[in-house]
């Protein structure tokens, strides 16, 4: 009997020192970021070491140098608009990826307002395909909800907003310390999302612009309070998305953001998809500022945005 209860201790001994190992060996990886490779090398997870999210840009509309005009958008709109914005001093441009959605634009536009009492104008460009993500199990969790958390700004969401998310992810997996172990860990990431590939699906919306439509009346709203001036405009596409948004066109009829930018989904400027090598942004030579400002241009003719970019 003695010499049972005697292995038993050793082998509590034992699993208490590994799990003691195994713990002060995470933690010092999340200080040490060699050793964490290292790990993830051994862990075969290097390829979740990537985990970036899009708290810079967060910081550059929180700066207090005075930019009265802010431009935002998706991925089609920061290809669009870097080049023509960065020449007007009075331009913020803050253009990122649709996989910020419309929350995180939202956001976005709020610390730019709470950060420059001067604003006087922003302008939001999105491609009607950006319009209906929803909270997939790919993307929304690192730029959305990732970039969130890393700028404390997830405190400002909606509370259905909130349920939606954790209905995918978890309520753990969208609270800082659980979502700095994931971020900072590539095993625990490669853990995280093959759970979630496995077990969960993306958020259904009950129409497509559910998320979209909320944020914004949010940023619209917003705007109004501060007496700043919004204009939505559609990113152009190319023709591959063409039948797409055509259908979607009876369900933004029946969204509150109709009422707001009846003309959202109207005339939007469709090039060749044979200018784009992915279908969304322009590529090879038709990808030069020269005709990246061409499409500027023929797609926003005698329009304010064609104004602040001084394209005539």
């Amino acid at each position: 009997m003695k010499k049972i209860t005697a292995l038993y201790l050793k082998i509590l001994l034992f699993a208490a020192l590994l799990a003691a190992f195994i713990t002060g060996t995470f933690v010092l990886s999340l200080r040490v970021p060699a050793l964490s490779r290292t790990l993830s090398g051994l862990l075969r997870s290097t390829e979740y070491a990537d985990a970036e999210t899009l708290a810079p840009l967060f910081e550059k509309v929180r700066s207090t140098e005075e930019k009265p005009i802010l431009l935002v958008g998706d991925s089609i709109a920061n290809q669009l608009l870097q080049g023509p914005g960065s020449r007007n001093p009075e331009v913020l441009v803050a253009t990122s990826t649709a996989a910020l959605m419309l929350p995180g634009q939202y956001l976005l536009i709020r610390e730019y307002l709470e950060a420059h009492p001067e604003a006087e104008e922003v302008i939001l460009m999105v491609h009607p395909m950006a319009m209906v993500r929803t909270w997939d199990i790919e993307w929304s969790y690192r730029y959305m909800i990732g970039t969130a958390l890393e700028t404390d700004t997830m405190q400002y969401l909606d509370e259905e907003t909130i349920r939606q998310m954790e209905s995918v992810f978890g309520r753990a997996a969208i609270r800082p310390l659980p979502y700095r172990v994931i971020k900072e860990f590539p095993p625990f990431r490669k853990l995280f999302y093959s759970y979630i590939y496995q077990h969960r699906t993306a958020y259904a919306q009950s129409s497509p612009f559910e998320i979209s439509d909320l944020y914004l009346s949010k940023i619209s709203d917003l705007c109004r309070e501060k007496g700043v001036t919004f204009t939505l405009y559609a990113s152009p596409s190319s023709t591959y998305f063409a039948d797409q948004i055509r259908t979607l066109e009876p369900d933004y009829a029946q969204t509150q953001s109709s009422g707001r930018f009846p003309d959202y989904l109207s005339g939007i400027y469709l090039y060749p998809k044979e200018w784009s090598e992915d279908g969304s942004h322009l590529s090879g030579a038709y990808a030069d500022a020269g005709h990246l400002e061409q499409v500027l241009r023929e797609a926003f003719p005698g329009s304010r945005l064609l104004e602040i970019l001084d394209l005539p």
